[in-house]
């Protein structure tokens, strides 16, 4: 039987979500819905300190207060829809992965190489759409949504190459 542990496996959902979130379509959604599975079977399944810093405290009641505003926002509005209600329910999905990734404490070479290789795929669908299908304006994916990719690719590089020095030791 294989053993792998929560630390490995949040790693790579952490991986993924930079290494898919704009070459793959709804990879962005999958690989963050991995991410928030992984951390929550974490913390069910093992015993997390939970205590905080000042900063902490109102990072997390804030992720929490936003949708319990936005909620009571809807009971005062009839014509309101459940799709509304995907938005802020990110943050509540936000607070799992906030503890999980805070008590597991992920290598970081997990997310540099995943920017890296997001950045590569994304420059490379963008070389892609532009001279090969001669698309104006490349766009990439995020969730089901097409995104303009400006300098999205750069970016992505640029954070990979600030992890390049704690990769040096690879």
């Amino acid at each position: 039987m294989i053993k792998i542990s929560y630390q490995h496996l949040v790693g790579l959902s952490i991986f993924l979500l930079f290494a898919t979130s704009l070459a793959i379509p709804n990879g962005l959604t999958l690989s963050a819905l991995f991410l928030v599975i992984c951390g929550a079977l974490y913390l069910a399944t093992n015993k997390v300190d939970f205590s905080l810093t000042k900063v902490e405290i109102w990072l997390v009641v804030s992720m929490i207060s936003y949708p319990i505003m936005i909620i009571t926002n809807m009971l005062f509005h009839q014509n309101w829809q459940w799709s509304e209600f995907d938005y802020p329910v990110r943050y509540w999905a936000a607070v799992v992965v906030f503890f999980a990734v805070r008590s597991i404490n992920p290598d970081s070479k997990y997310l540099f190489i995943g920017a890296g290789l997001g950045a590569i795929s994304a420059g490379i669908g963008a070389l892609y759409q532009t001279e090969v299908q001669y698309i104006v304006r490349a766009y990439g994916f995020a969730g089901a949504q097409r995104i303009s990719f400006s300098y999205i690719s750069l970016l992505c590089g640029m954070l990979a190459i600030c992890g390049y020095k704690p990769l040096y030791n690879l």
